[in-house]
């Protein structure tokens, strides 16, 4: 690999810098890159290794006096990444993520490997047919299939490289395109004629739905009941590109029907299509440098239904026979019987309309003027959108934060007067930059519940399966990978995001919390970013939107105000401005959205880092993050406010080529403000604090 790169950036050093923009040098590199890789044919292993060490201690005053406080874990984790190349043209990849937790080593014997990628890629066709199949990434369009992400303005280092690690634990990479299991494959022409190229693309695959008890009862059925067929072509001509993208995500009702439990009833149903056409311009394909510029536009209609599957309780007549024997007078016996009609009840499944939303318009437009001088960069980047309320693009609008959800010391226990907080004790920035991730043993005894009537209790109230029915699953003892992690590469239908639209993490994104295709939204942003000899790079940002007003109405997100987006910061790179050949970078940004009506939120955020080589191998890093979101209207009835900090720094100490070693110290503190209920009805404003010391230190060999 170091011969291939070598090779490579020999060749990319020839190119003639006058000629070509920074992103076409790239680009070239890139290409040269692959072509040299390409030719390496054989058996090839990648990816990293990390051993490492957390320990988490909590303190608040609404602990109860028997509560655990601490909480640590020794691991060892490796995600091996394995690339088989026969020919130059294809290669099949299959990665293996191993995980070790020390604490339950003493129960562990028989923890396999967990296979989270396994693909079969290639370039064929005289390089004009790049197909996937198995695992893949896709992505089409801001209004089709695009996976949105918050907008991090100059992240700290610390933080960037922890969010990193936590993403990488659900399989995201950080880019806009979507995880998914099936078949892809484009075509591209290349030049033909006056056509610069035509593209055509297609997409089969399936999405796998959110794991629950009755999926995991057997442990060896993964029942995928929703699928994917997408497609998209387009021509591009003197920069111009015109395209055409369609989606349509549907759940299978004979499939469903086929792997539900008996009474595991009723089942809901969603279908989505989403079809769009776009036009765009880019001045960069002419191969111009200095000043280039761009825009795009996507107008897309959307197609949404939901139905539910319910058992018929029809009366149905039916034929029967009956039988009876009866004594000759031999004292011979005779059988005889007749046919008669009966009542019975039809339990068959019926499917019921729940409500529909048919060709609701969605439009993106976004658009950049740049300009590359030998010593300095400018770049102003625009984006608007106009999504009817009833817009619905689940592959372009499911988030990949979920926010809330207890990570770090979940097994502490709180005065039950505030047992609603304590989805918010873990807040926003440990969402974000912290994970717990370990490998338990499953048995019937973790995975059903006993109740007192001697059978076991399967999801609800009404539905047991006897114990001798499950004898099977005792000492099976086979691994559940279980994750304390705040992101997620799963799609949500429209009903799922409905249900869980008020406990996303107001933090994440208050005016778009599902990206550029959020329904009910009229407004845009601007962005404008200056870059001086990568000394110094200063951002700023503002943006407007608008959504009417909407609440009560199941079929449609709740919402109605003005939010306004303003912030900036600054990142300084002191060594390149000073030409040293050490790093020492420094970097502030402040950020504040407010929503004029509605909940009436505002949530602001300051952040602050510093990446520097102190002596030798050794680097110190450090970051300060303070978020802030105040509810003028209180948050689900009671939520008020929350103010998180969060302090991390530690030293960095290169061992060798690609291996680290991290000790770090953090220090978070939440407080929660919230009302609080007594007996008679009367409220009152209380506030409740967290601190959390956190430690930890690891080991990390990348390869």
């Amino acid at each position: 690999m170091l011969v291939s790169c070598l090779a490579a950036a020999s060749a990319f050093a020839q190119e003639s810098s006058d000629s070509l923009s920074v992103e076409q040098k790239q680009e070239s590199f890139l290409e040269k890159l692959d072509d040299i890789q390409r030719n390496v044919l054989g058996f090839s292993i990648g990816g990293n290794v990390r051993a490492g060490y957390i320990r988490s201690t909590v303190d608040s005053d609404a602990l109860l006096d028997d509560s655990q406080t601490a909480e640590a874990q020794a691991y060892t984790h490796a995600n091996l990444l394995f690339s088989i190349r026969p020919s130059k043209e294809t290669q099949a990849k299959f990665g293996i993520r191993i995980h070790e937790d020390w604490d339950n080593a003493h129960r562990q014997g028989n923890n396999v490997p967990l296979i989270d990628w396994w693909s079969y890629d290639g370039l064929i066709l005289n390089r004009h047919v790049d197909f996937n199949l198995g695992t893949m990434r896709v992505g089409y369009t801001p209004l089709t299939i695009y996976q949105p992400e918050p907008d991090y303005i100059m992240e700290p280092e610390i933080f960037r490289e922890r969010r990193e690690t936590v993403m990488e634990e659900r399989s995201l990479d950080g880019s806009d395109r979507r995880l998914m299991q099936g078949l892809n494959a484009t075509y591209r022409s290349g030049k033909m004629g006056v056509l610069d190229d035509i593209y055509v693309q297609g997409t089969l695959a399936r999405l796998r739905n959110n794991g629950k008890k009755a999926d995991q009862l057997f442990f060896d059925f993964d029942d995928a009941d929703r699928y994917l067929a997408g497609g998209r072509l387009g021509v591009n001509v003197f920069g111009v590109t015109v395209g055409v993208n369609d989606i349509y995500a549907f759940d299978r009702v004979r499939s469903t029907r086929a792997t539900l439990l008996q009474g595991n009833y009723p089942a809901v149903y969603d279908w989505n299509n989403v079809l769009s056409g776009n036009i765009g311009y880019d001045s960069k394909t002419s191969g111009r440098s200095g000043l280039n510029f761009g825009a795009n536009v996507e107008v897309a209609m959307s197609y949404w239904k939901q139905s539910i599957d319910e058992l018929g309780n029809d009366t149905l007549k039916v034929m029967a026979f009956y039988t009876d024997s009866i004594y000759l007078p031999d004292e011979s016996k005779d059988i005889r019987g007749y046919m008669f009609y009966k009542d019975s009840v039809d339990l068959s499944p019926v499917e019921r309309d729940l409500g529909r939303l048919k060709n609701k318009l969605g439009l993106h437009f976004d658009g950049y003027v740049e300009y590359d001088a030998s010593s300095w960069n400018a770049k102003a980047t625009v984006n608007g959108i106009m999504n009817d309320k009833g817009f619905q693009s689940e592959l372009a609008m499911t988030p990949v934060t979920m926010g809330l959800t207890s990570i770090l010391n979940s097994n502490s226990m709180y005065d039950p007067s505030i047992a609603m907080l304590l989805g918010s004790r873990s807040g926003a920035l440990e969402n974000l930059y912290f994970s717990h991730y370990e490998a338990v043993p499953q048995a019937a005894y973790n995975m059903l519940i006993d109740n007192t009537s001697g059978a076991v209790q399967l999801v609800g109230p009404d539905r047991y399966f006897v114990q001798s029915d499950t004898f099977e699953l005792f000492n099976n003892y086979k691994y559940g990978q279980y994750y304390r992690n705040g992101y997620s590469h799963k799609t949500l239908r429209r009903s799922e995001l409905l249900a869980m639209s008020r406990a996303l993490d107001p933090a994440t994104s208050v005016a778009l919390p599902y990206g550029y295709a959020t329904p009910n939204r009229k407004g845009g942003d601007l962005s404008l970013v200056f870059d001086w000899n990568d000394a110094l790079t200063v951002r700023v940002l503002g943006g407007y939107y608008k959504a009417d007003k909407i609440d009560g109405d199941s079929l449609y997100f709740a919402s109605g105000s003005a939010y306004v987006r303003f912030g900036g910061g600054a990142l300084a790179k002191v060594g390149n401005f000073l030409n040293w050949d050490r790093t020492l970078d420094v970097s502030v940004s402040y950020e504040q959205t407010k929503e004029t009506d509605y909940l009436e939120r505002t949530s602001s955020s300051l952040a602050a880092g510093l990446n520097a080589d102190i002596y030798g191998p050794v680097a110190l890093l450090a970051g300060f993050h303070l978020l802030k979101n105040e509810f003028g209207v209180s948050y689900a009835g009671f939520l008020d406010g929350m103010n998180e900090t969060l302090v991390l720094a530690g030293p960095r100490l290169k061992i060798a080529q690609g291996a680290y070693l991290t000790m770090q110290y953090g220090l978070m503190k939440n407080s929660v403000d919230y009302k609080a209920f007594d007996e008679a009805g009367n409220v009152s404003a209380k506030t409740v604090d967290f601190t959390k010391n956190i430690i930890m230190a690891d080991v990390k060999v990348n390869f």
